[in-house]
């Protein structure tokens, strides 16, 4: 299933480039990002739209912060 494997790649990948910002995540591959999760959904959903794929979203924490899954 493809959620799984954008899953693996969220939580394999370094994403500290994009900390602070919302993510998303199709074919292991990062596809938009932006401080602004409408953004972010807006974009991926143009993306994903004609591949039939369904994105997975995800907000990096800042350095000082924790991800607790």
């Amino acid at each position: 299933m493809t959620i799984n494997k954008n899953f693996d790649f969220f939580l394999e990948a370094d994403l500290s480039r994009y900390s602070g910002q919302w993510v998303a995540i199709s074919g292991n591959q990062v596809i938009a990002n932006d401080l602004k999760s409408e953004v972010v959904i807006n974009r991926a959903n143009e993306i994903c739209k004609e591949k039939r794929e369904i994105p997975l979203f995800a907000k990096i924490p800042e350095k000082d912060q924790v991800l607790i899954l």
